[in-house]
C-alpha cells in the first residue's frame, strides 16, 4: 500500500502516461500537473515517468533529458536553499558530476546558472515533483521563488511534471502565490480511478503470474472495491 517502485507491478494509466511524455517531449518541454485525491496512485505515476527504462522507450530526447525528481511527502522544513540543494544533488547524480555541484551556492541566481549550462551542453531539465502543496503551502517560499520557476521554464529546456490532491492555486499559503502566473504554464491531467478495462488487467494479470487466478472473481471483487485501484489491490489481497 506504498508507491509502486517495480515497473511491472504498474497498471493502466497507459492514456497518462503517453500524454505526460508526449509533452515533456515535445520541441520545448511542456509542464503538466498531476491532480487526484490521496491513494489513488499519483507517486506511482510519477516514479513510473522516472524510470529510465520507461524514459527510454518513450521518448526521442532521453539521453539529452535530466530527470530530477523531488519527493515531499516526508519533508516538512523545506526552504528555498534546501529545496535547491536537493536539486543539485539529483542533478549530480543523474549527470554524474557529483563533485561539479558538491560546492555550489544554494541561491537562485546559482540555479539559473547550472539550468543555462547544462541547455548549453544540449541539455533538458525535467523536474517531477509529488506532493507539490508542501511547497506551495510552505511559508519559507515566497512569491519571487515561483517566479522564477516561470522563468526559467519559459527561457530555458526546463518543464515541471508536480502532484497534488487538488488544484496548486488553492492550495498555497497566501493569495500572491495563488494568483501567481507560474500555475499558467501547467495543463491539468485528472488522475481518477481505473477504466473496467484497467481494472480487469489489475486483477488478472498478476494473480495469473502468482498461480492464483482471480479472473473468476473479477465481478465479485469490482463489486466490493470499486474501480479505486487500492481498494482492488486490498480485495484482491
Amino acid at each position: 500500500r506504498v508507491m509502486i517502485n517495480t515497473p511491472a507491478d504498474f497498471f493502466g494509466r497507459r492514456k497518462e502516461v503517453r500524454k505526460i511524455y508526449s509533452r515533456l517531449d515535445a520541441p520545448h518541454p511542456q509542464s503538466i500537473s498531476v491532480v487526484g485525491e490521496r491513494r489513488i496512485g499519483k507517486s506511482s505515476l510519477l516514479n513510473f515517468i522516472y524510470n529510465r527504462k520507461n524514459r527510454k522507450r518513450n521518448m526521442q530526447n532521453h539521453e539529452n533529458s535530466v530527470f530530477v525528481y523531488l519527493d515531499f511527502q516526508k519533508s516538512v522544513d523545506f526552504d528555498v536553499s534546501k529545496f535547491i540543494d536537493f536539486v543539485f544533488s539529483i542533478i549530480a547524480y543523474e549527470t554524474q558530476k557529483g563533485r561539479k555541484y558538491g560546492g555550489e551556492g544554494r541561491t537562485l541566481e546559482q540555479f539559473k546558472k547550472v539550468v543555462e549550462e547544462l541547455n548549453e551542453e544540449g541539455r533538458r531539465i525535467i523536474m517531477l515533483m509529488d506532493e507539490f502543496e508542501v511547497i506551495t503551502n510552505n511559508e519559507n517560499f515566497e512569491a519571487e521563488f515561483f517566479s522564477f520557476l516561470r522563468s526559467i521554464a519559459n527561457s530555458y529546456q526546463v518543464a515541471y511534471v508536480t502532484s497534488s490532491c487538488d488544484e496548486l492555486q488553492r492550495l498555497c499559503h497566501n493569495q500572491d502565490i495563488s494568483d501567481s502566473p507560474f500555475f499558467n504554464i501547467f495543463s491539468n491531467l485528472p488522475l481518477r480511478p481505473f477504466s473496467r478495462e484497467e481494472a480487469l488487467e489489475l486483477i488478472t494479470v498478476p494473480s495469473e503470474t502468482e498461480g492464483i487466478l482471480l479472473e473468476k472473481y473479477s465481478d465479485r471483487i469490482l463489486e466490493l472495491s470499486g474501480l479505486f485501484p487500492l481498494y482492488i489491490q486490498i480485495i484482491c489481497s
